[in-house]
């Protein structure tokens, strides 16, 4: 008669330690795949509103909106149906949902979120992508707008550079006018809105896709703009791409060079 010779306590735990190091070998790599899958759907979903904001100048003359920016979700809600394309995959977690103060707003992976306002028109929307505030066509005859000289703002796509005018993008706010003395947030992920301290830019410097976020153009064009490379495009018609770069954070130190 044949005896079964079990496993000893030695050699099981010789393969756990295997298993172990096997996964500890494989899940930053899963990690990194999931992540760069993320990436492709947000790109896959900033195609489409490239499309949705070309459509909607054709249908304007050529301009961009006059209203107020914030309000995108609305005056564009008949060129798409799911609310879901205004979110990124990696920023699916809705900030008032589960923190009602909103201090989380700052953060890459949190959604913004918002209260209805009737007399802007708003509803209760939300969504992780961001508008160019300076991409607005000023109303006929003025000379300031929002705050600002008229002559700051793009009114239309047609025009010189339109592949470095950033129109949609990632950002933890639905709409941000970033100027030339902004600087990087002292933190990744901050948790909260810190443009009180370091300006609108830092809305759009969030590491959501590994060093760096999606962007549409105002030639329709789509590319990924490393969190260094924000300061170099041209945001308003005034701001100057040959100006000296801030200073870098620790946290953005190492990341790669535009």
């Amino acid at each position: 008669m044949k005896t079964s010779r079990a496993f000893t306590l030695i050699e099981l735990l010789v393969v756990i330690a295997i298993i172990a190091l096997l996964m500890s070998i494989l899940m930053p790599a899963l990690k990194r795949a999931r992540e760069q899958a993320r990436a492709v759907a947000c790109q896959g979903n900033l195609r489409q509103w490239a499309l949705i904001f070309k459509m909607w100048t054709d249908d304007h003359d050529g301009y961009f909106s006059e209203t107020d920016n914030h309000n995108w979700p609305e005056f564009l809600r008949s060129y798409y149906e799911n609310p879901e394309l205004r979110v990124c995959p990696s920023a699916k977690r809705i900030a008032t949902e589960f923190r009602p103060n909103g201090s989380d707003w700052g953060s890459s992976r949190v959604a913004w979120g918002k209260v209805t306002n009737a007399n802007r028109g708003w509803k209760d929307d939300y969504g992780s992508y961001g508008l160019n505030g300076w991409a607005t066509k000023p109303p006929p005859g003025s000379t300031n707008w929002q705050g600002h000289s008229a002559d700051m703002f793009w009114p239309s796509p047609d025009v010189r550079h339109a592949s470095d005018i950033p129109v949609f993008l990632d950002s933890s706010w639905m709409e941000s006018q970033p100027r030339q003395t902004d600087t990087p947030p002292s933190y990744p992920d901050p948790g909260q809105i810190v443009r009180s301290q370091h300006g609108e830019m830092s809305e759009y410097c969030i590491d959501r896709h590994q060093q760096g976020i999606n962007a549409t153009f105002a030639d329709w064009s789509l590319r990924k703009v490393w969190l260094k490379g924000l300061w170099q495009l041209r945001w308003h018609r005034d701001y100057d791409v040959t100006a000296p770069p801030p200073i870098w954070p620790p946290w953005m130190q190492s990341f790669p060079e535009p």
